[in-house]
């Protein structure tokens, strides 16, 4: 996969690799970032053929993930379904015998109301598991390491690319060295865009490093 924005040369995305495109350029960092959250036409996402993609689904885009930690909303939907795809056929039977059991009870408080009142249990799981309200443990909310790393790991079934940004901002040269190396199994693509100076590259490891200045010069380090 391919990033170009307009006037550079392209950027490319590799899965299993993190690839950095940094800059200390303002106005360069803003149309990256509201570009990936599609608000300008400045970037344009191909695949190995220089075929056009679809933004959206090509690149997942959560920008900064300690100040917009919702990654249990924006991903509740795809974490029921995994859960649904794993459960054994005794987990399903399970569920099913415990919702039957809170219907019953609720239906008998309902006839204590002496009106035509019924509940029906109709044995949709999805929408049982909904209803828990599943979320991560606040444990693993108070570190930003922790918090990169379930990221990572919730993409593992999806082909788009993660798009991050500010990681150096929270996390140390080593936690990020182990991110990579995690992601070396894990085989996502990921996208980090950084506000840095070039100075800065060796924080980044072996990943992909490529750096526009104030001047919009490119570099490839």
């Amino acid at each position: 996969m391919k990033l170009v924005y307009k006037g550079h040369p392209p950027v490319q995305i590799d899965k299993g690799k993190f690839t950095v495109l940094a800059t200390n350029n303002r106005k360069t960092y803003f149309e990256l970032i509201r570009g990936l959250q599609g608000f300008n036409d400045r970037l344009t996402i191909l695949d190995d053929d220089y075929q056009d993609l679809d933004p959206e689904k090509a690149i997942d885009w959560d920008g900064d993930l300690v100040a917009n930690n919702n990654l249990a909303t924006i991903y509740s939907t795809e974490i029921v379904k995994s859960i649904i795809k794993n459960l054994t056929e005794e987990d399903r039977h399970l569920l099913d015998a415990e919702a039957r059991r809170l219907y019953s009870n609720v239906q008998e408080i309902l006839f204590m109301t002496d009106l035509p009142l019924e509940v029906r249990y109709d044995g949709d799981i999805k929408r049982l598991l909904n209803y828990c309200k599943i979320k991560f443990s606040p444990l693993v909310q108070q570190s930003p390491y922790d918090i990169t790393d379930l990221k990572l790991h919730l993409e593992c079934a999806d082909s788009s690319c993660v798009g991050l940004s500010n990681v150096a901002n929270y996390l140390d040269s080593a936690q990020f060295n182990e991110l990579q190396q995690l992601n070396i199994e894990l085989k996502i693509p990921v996208l980090l865009i950084e506000f840095t100076e070039i100075d800065n590259r060796r924080y980044y490891g072996n990943a992909n490093f490529y750096y526009i200045d104030r001047d919009f010069v490119d570099w490839k380090l």
